[in-house]
């Protein structure tokens, strides 16, 4: 009783001790052993933690998205934990599907996060408090060991689906979640228990957050879109997963989450190709938001980036002398792809700013030309009003001259005077307009020569490549092209961008 009250149960019947001795070891000298004793402390604090919670609404909710999948080799059985099932899974024993000797390997996946249903699964399964802890703050991507258990914590990023004919043509959408893994090392590796839940740190971590990308518990279904492919692999006939035991389904959750982030880069290189060829046709009057989508799209390749520096670091963690031997293969293979999908975000990155490079040279060149267009105008004005006042000047002379009233002045009193004068008028304001025409002719052939107008043409910006083609190079050619790095690198253009198919 005393050690039952020291595990946190208090008021308890003075009856109560003596009654579990009979139950658990009749005829006993009431002594127990440590084992157990931890089994009697286990089952009566989820009976305490059961019993304070089933009268919380959150917890019913979240019993709802308790499923349960038990396979082997032959067969899958799938559970949706209700509450009236609740006492069957925590008090009971996982069931014998198909082979007698081979006990069933179990996965429990938790969709969302309910402390109370959290806490049951620790003292069920004894998971680690520390493990448990970063459960609760979402930490960072990685993989650690506690005893003889593993824990992961993947921050994955997944595209919000869009019909396959809109590939490119609008911005790309991606949500973030956190999955939270305790996997049961050797020699059982026989239970693996999931939490997913969305990413209470993608609203600050992503750029350009508006709150499309997270899915509110309220509205999340009961298996997220990794937990229904990774049931399909389960259940597949004849699957290779079912014949491995719980670390390679941990792998699988990996290998999932490495997808996922392979077709967030091929999304953003489909959407650049787009922007690209926007570009190309318009010039430097695409519209508006364009230049800042390009630069958002940098931003979010950086995170892209290191959230597979995260996993890459997590596969890493992963590679424990325990089960090396059976998924160094798979761990390899999963390490390629990372690398492939860094790699994509990084040279997308360096095309983000070429292009935005190119663009903004060309909105300056073109501002350029205007300003000395608008210069050329205003020395056009000048040098007419020049030429003007030059042709006129000597007739306001004479003008002036014989206006004066001197007494005596001969030529007024010449009998054609006035037709001398009209005569010398008309003669130099001839030769004067052609000598005027002639150098306003020569001053804009050598010094105001017009130029071409200068737009993102010709190798500056190529156009993207087909969508068709680009599923045709993915399928052929898993790596980008060496010399695709740059906006100018090929003849033609940057050419397209490709990656591994997911």
């Amino acid at each position: 009783g005393e050690g039952l009250r020291a595990g946190g149960l208090t008021g308890l019947d003075v009856s109560v001790p003596e009654r579990i001795l009979k139950a658990v070891a009749p005829g006993c000298d009431g002594r127990l052993q440590p084992a157990e004793f931890e089994s009697i402390l286990s089952r009566m604090k989820l009976a305490q933690l059961l019993v304070s919670g089933i009268g919380k609404p959150s917890f019913v909710q979240s019993a709802r998205r308790l499923a349960i999948v038990d396979y082997d080799t032959r067969g899958t059985s799938v559970t949706t934990c209700t509450q009236g099932r609740l006492r069957e899974f925590f008090f009971g024993h996982r069931p014998t599907l198909h082979v007698p000797h081979l006990p069933a390997v179990r996965w429990v996946h938790l969709s969302g996060l309910e402390l109370t249903l959290l806490l049951a699964l620790t003292v069920k399964y004894s998971l680690h408090p520390l493990g448990v802890e970063d459960v609760i703050e979402q930490c960072r991507t990685k993989v650690e060991r506690y005893g003889s258990h593993f824990f992961a914590a993947v921050e994955t990023l997944s595209l919000e689906r869009a019909p396959p004919d809109d590939e490119g043509c609008g911005p790309v959408k991606v949500r973030g979640s956190h999955i939270s893994i305790f996997c049961s090392g050797p020699p059982n590796l026989d239970t693996m228990v999931t939490v997913s839940q969305p990413d209470e740190s993608f609203a600050e971590d992503w750029p350009g957050f508006d709150g499309h990308a997270v899915y509110h518990m309220k509205d999340a279904p009961l298996d997220d879109e990794w937990v229904t492919k990774l049931r399909r692999r389960i259940e597949k006939p004849l699957s290779r997963l079912r014949e491995r035991r719980a670390h390679f389904l941990l792998l699988q959750v990996l290998d999932i989450c490495t997808d996922d982030l392979v077709a967030v880069t091929h999304a953003y290189t489909a959407r650049l190709c787009q922007l690209e060829f926007e570009l190309r046709s318009e010039g430097h009057g695409v519209r508006s938001g364009w230049l800042d989508e390009m630069s958002l799209i940098r931003l979010q390749l950086a995170v892209v980036m290191r959230r597979a520096r995260g996993l890459l670091r997590a596969n890493r963690q992963l590679d424990d002398p325990d089960v090396r031997e059976d998924l160094v293969g798979y761990l390899r293979d999963i390490a390629d792809h990372l690398d492939e999908a860094f790699d994509d975000a990084s040279i997308l990155v360096d095309k983000c700013g070429a292009i935005i490079n190119s663009y903004e040279s060309a909105t300056e060149r073109n501002q350029n030309l205007a300003h000395q267009a608008a210069q050329q105008r205003s020395n056009d004005i000048l040098f007419v009003l020049t030429v003007i006042t030059t042709v006129m000047m000597p007739m306001q002379c004479i003008s002036g001259i014989y206006g004066m009233n001197f007494e005596y002045m001969p030529e007024l009193k010449w009998r054609l005077g006035y037709l001398y004068f009209w005569i010398f008028a008309g003669v130099y304001l001839l030769v004067s307009t052609c000598g005027a025409a002639y150098l306003y002719q020569s001053f804009h052939r050598i010094d105001y020569a017009p130029e071409q107008q200068v737009g993102v043409v010709g190798p500056t910006v190529a156009p993207p490549v087909r969508l068709a083609q680009r599923q045709r190079h993915r399928t052929l050619s898993p790596r980008i092209a060496a010399n695709s790095v740059g906006i100018a690198s090929t003849p033609g253009g940057a050419g397209g961008f490709l990656g591994r198919s997911p």
